[in-house]
């Protein structure tokens, strides 16, 4: 498994240069979920619409008010046979009205329900 991550988790970090807005190779996926302010008591729904093994875009029902830097706890089950659950921490990077691109706060080194995802 080691050798099939290990060239994505290379490909993402030769494309943090580029200069489009979305900095890693995401897959495109239709996926429901929740999020909630880690400092603020905000919630509700979200739908990943990009996923990748070092970041997430999503967007939000309702407009919202996040500032590069806010620090969100998502949860989202995957389309996999399992349904299995993803539940992470990230870093808002980039916000626009109701779309999102955040990164994983403190990613594990190998996950293994969403590295057979994306493969």
């Amino acid at each position: 498994m080691e050798k099939n991550l290990q060239p994505m988790l290379n490909e993402e970090d030769g494309d943090k240069d580029s200069e489009d807005r979305f900095k890693y190779q995401y897959k495109e996926v239709l996926l429901s979920g929740d999020f909630r302010h880690f400092s603020k008591n905000i919630h509700g729904y979200i739908t990943v619409v990009k996923i990748s093994l070092q970041g997430v875009c999503f967007e939000t029902m309702r407009q919202n008010n996040f500032q590069q830097g806010d620090i969100l706890d998502i949860s989202f089950n995957l389309d996999d046979g399992h349904e299995s659950l993803i539940k992470r921490r990230v870093t808002v990077e980039w916000s626009d009205e109701k779309m999102v691109e955040a990164v994983f706060y403190n990613p594990p080194p190998y996950d293994k329900k969403l590295g057979f995802y994306l493969l």
